[in-house]
């Protein structure tokens, strides 16, 4: 992967008072990049540059996503224009780890804390549905939990200029080449918890314990068809009602980094 930002990217970010950092990964959005405000502050964010003449409901989700703020979605912080009708996001650097990383360096996770996971995610997206957008890709490589157990749903861009998703994740209706709504962004959440619920032994859970009745909330909210998938909202409250939520236990920081980095070296 290429360290470097295009010239006219690292430009306009030095203009805003960042410098280029370093990549941090690519999608299938493009490469992104990190870079660290010149203040003093040591505030980092993550670059991802975005273009808006492909589409002009483009321009129009960005000016909607401006407007949505909440805990667990990562926050915009700025967009600077580029030439050509492009721009870059510069949202907050979100310390921790994916739950990609995290499904490779931990084992199986209880009932309560899939549905730690999967309330907050699930009012993120209300909160981005309400404001008339989707997310569009919601997966494990976009899910970071920080250090204090609490997980945040990342990658703005796929919000403005809409996607395919991931394989494995992304709802039946969009892998058949129709644009995602609101009910893809439910059946691609189900599918990232259902990740982590499906690695432990159905033998453990008994008939009607909080682990059948969470996967089975979560085996609903991917069901094929998206008119019988519940809302962002009602599959929030439906988990917290099925279980207690706990704290996520997360693996020893070094074995968190070295996960990562060898995702990114991979990438």
């Amino acid at each position: 992967m290429d360290r470097a930002a295009p010239p006219d990217v690292a430009a306009a970010l030095l203009t805003a008072g960042y410098r280029v950092v370093g990549p941090v990964g690519v999608g299938g959005d493009g490469p992104a990049w990190s870079a660290v405000s010149l203040d003093g502050s040591a505030e980092r964010v993550v670059v991802r540059v975005v273009d808006l003449t492909g589409d002009p409901r483009h321009a129009a989700r960005l000016h909607r996503l401006r407007g949505v703020d909440h805990e667990h979605l990562v926050r915009l912080r700025d967009v600077l224009d580029l030439p050509d009708g492009r721009c870059a996001l510069l949202t907050e650097h979100v310390p921790g780890a994916t739950l990609a990383a995290l499904q490779d360096a931990r084992g199986p996770w209880t009932p309560g804390e899939a549905v730690t996971l999967a309330i907050p995610l699930a009012d993120a997206l209300a909160a981005l549905h309400a404001a008339g957008l989707v997310h569009s890709d919601v997966s494990p490589a976009n899910v970071v939990v920080r250090d204090d157990g609490r997980p945040v749903l990342v990658d703005l861009v796929s919000c403005v200029v809409g996607g395919r998703g991931t394989p494995g994740f992304a709802a039946p209706e969009v892998d058949e080449g129709h644009e995602g709504g609101p009910e893809a962004d439910v059946h691609a959440l189900a599918r990232t918890v259902l990740r982590h619920l499906a690695v432990r032994d159905a033998a453990v859970d008994a008939p009607g314990d909080g682990g059948t009745r969470v996967r089975d909330l979560l085996a609903d909210a991917a069901d094929p068809d998206p008119a019988v998938r519940p809302t962002a909202l009602a599959l929030a409250d439906a988990c917290f009602r099925a279980e207690e939520p706990e704290p996520v236990a997360l693996p020893d920081a070094a074995v968190l980094a070295r996960t990562e980095l060898s995702r990114l070296a991979g990438r």
